[in-house]
């Protein structure tokens, strides 16, 4: 799967801009399918979340060498409780920049983090290889 939700339109399906997208559908088949080593062929996946002092840590797979948002500001975050309710939440990088701290003050005890899960948000979350997450949510709710 090649993200593209950084370079994305909202109003085209197919982005204007195709050479990331091939670069990326590149890095894949290289590594996975001709088994050529080193090289990064896809942006963080979501793991796990933990709580800690109400803020959610979140961990990820592919970013072993850490996140960026190559100086743009991370947005796209929101954080629920109990009530099921979701706000918009900051969201910093950390521990030497291998995890994600996510909170809100309307949140006290968070239980699901939500990132990119509305039309046509820009992603601003890279590992630092320069390759996009995806949209990920760590609740599982009906959505009714």
């Amino acid at each position: 799967m090649a993200v593209t939700m950084d370079i994305g339109e909202c109003d085209n399906i197919h982005p204007s801009n195709k050479k990331p997208v091939g670069d990326r559908l590149a890095y894949w088949a290289l590594s996975k399918t001709y088994n050529i080593g080193g090289i990064t062929y896809s942006g963080p996946v979501y793991k796990e979340m933990k709580v800690e002092d109400s803020k959610a840590i979140l961990n990820f797979d592919y970013a072993n060498n850490g996140f960026s948002s190559f100086g743009k500001k991370l947005h796209g975050f929101e954080i629920a409780g109990n009530d099921k309710v979701f706000y918009e939440a900051d969201v910093k990088i950390t521990k030497h920049k291998k995890s994600l701290t996510v909170w809100s003050d309307k949140v006290q005890e968070p239980i699901a983090v939500r990132y990119a899960f509305k039309n046509c948000v820009e992603g601003t979350l890279y590992n630092v290889e320069g390759l996009p997450a995806s949209s990920f949510r760590t609740d599982n709710w009906d959505n009714k």
